[in-house]
């Protein structure tokens, strides 16, 4: 029958691992009541690991609490058996290593006035001093015992039964792969004396729960996410967003161009979703210049450029270059990274057919325009395209340029 019953208990979780099995003592104690339950907690149970956290809720019988004055003290004892665990040194042991609570007291904190540890006593500090609400604790290092004595009852019973939790942690090792039934017992008005223990003889509550320590207590999970990027190009008569429904690519017009003003028309939309770990760049090729079909020799600027650099456009000069008018991502959580335009492509600050605006120029290398420096939604940038002439610009109504816009993403 025991052997069906801890087979019911043994519970197992994984990852950060909490294995709890309780149940009723069923030792023959003299005049012993039981708990109302009791529940232990522990934060690994795999076999020989260490520092573990054990969390003891124990339900006191109704009408029952855990309380003392000078005269008597209330006294818990755990008594984990032999192999179960093992015990860190005396000199590990101190007021840090417990949590308690008591919703039974006025105040639910317990506070830990003193930890005695020792290899081969159990034996208490004095409560002398010590505050309200006070507990003081014993360990036997070797008989792997811990016991706690209340100092004070200047509080009230809630008359249902005190639910006292206790927090051990960091100082118990897991001992081999096994089954453990672990004795708690509750003594109450023990006697007179502070460091010493009450014994079996005064118990008056107990219980018992059942551990099951096992020789691995993880399971490791993997995933994969695939590589994912998505870029988009079009031309658009207005400022495109994360949202904008895109036209094609086709061809910007910049329209007829006069020395008198600097010539603008429409934008170049550039849009990416990539989840790249280090995000993605958007890069741009010309073929170094406005060129007359006709007229090959005919060019604006002047000279083809095959190095990239920063020029101020003004009318009446001969220029032709980019820059990025506006960007953003998708907008609400989990939109990512926000475009960054690069030095030679953000206008200066202003991206506008004023007289003064910084453009990069349009090379015959490849250039980066724009980037993100890691996953995002929806990143965009509109693109203005200049250009300039003089009066001396030759006149043909064939001057043409292709870009070609790439995408690199760095997973």
């Amino acid at each position: 029958m025991k052997r069906t019953f801890l087979d019911i208990v043994h519970k197992i979780t994984i990852g950060a691992v909490v294995v709890a099995t309780l149940f009723p003592s069923t030792a023959n104690i003299a005049n012993a009541a039981e708990f109302t339950s009791a529940k232990l907690a522990l934060s690994r149970v795999q076999a020989s690991v260490t520092a573990v956290t054990d969390t003891w809720t124990l339900v006191m019988p109704s009408a029952v609490d855990w309380d003392g004055d000078t005269n008597t003290r209330d006294e818990i004892v755990i008594d984990y058996p032999a192999s179960s665990v093992t015990f860190d040194a005396a000199a590990d042991w101190g007021a840090s290593d417990f949590t308690i609570t008591d919703n039974g007291a006025g105040s639910n904190s317990v506070t830990v006035f003193s930890v005695t540890a020792n290899a081969t006593t159990f034996t208490y500090g004095t409560c002398a001093s010590s505050g309200t609400n006070d507990a003081v604790v014993a360990v036997d290092v070797d008989d792997l015992r811990i016991g706690f004595k209340r100092c004070s009852d200047t509080f009230t019973t809630n008359g249902n039964g005190s639910t006292v939790t206790i927090t051990i942690s960091n100082e118990i090792n897991n001992g081999t792969a096994a089954t453990y039934v672990i004795p708690v017992t509750h003594d109450e008005d023990c006697g007179t004396s502070d460091t010493a223990g009450c014994g079996a003889a005064a118990t008056d509550n107990s219980i018992s729960a059942a551990i099951d320590i096992i020789s691995d207590d993880q399971v490791a999970t993997s995933a994969s996410v695939d590589p994912t990027i998505d870029f988009e190009l079009s031309v658009e008569t207005s400022l495109c967003g994360a949202s904008t429904s895109l036209a094609s690519a086709g061809t910007l017009a910049i329209g007829t161009l006069s020395s008198a003003s600097i010539g603008r028309n429409g934008y170049i939309c550039t849009r990416l979703d990539t989840n790249a770990t280090d995000g993605a760049s958007v890069y741009v090729t010309s073929g170094g210049a406005l060129i007359s079909t006709s007229e090959t020799g005919d060019k604006i600027p002047d000279t083809a450029d095959t190095s990239m650099s920063e020029q101020t456009i003004s009318a009446g000069t001969e220029e032709y270059g980019l820059c990025v008018s506006s960007s953003g991502s998708g907008t609400g959580a989990g939109s990512g990274a926000t475009p960054t335009a690069d030095a030679d492509f953000d206008g200066g600050g202003t991206c506008t057919t004023s007289t003064g605006t910084v453009v990069g120029e349009l090379t015959t290398a490849t250039e980066q325009v724009w980037s993100v420096n890691g996953p995002t939604v929806n990143a965009f940038a509109n693109l203005n395209v200049f250009a300039a002439v003089s009066t001396l610009t030759e006149a043909h109504t064939d001057y043409a340029d292709t870009l070609t816009f790439t995408v690199a993403s760095t997973f």
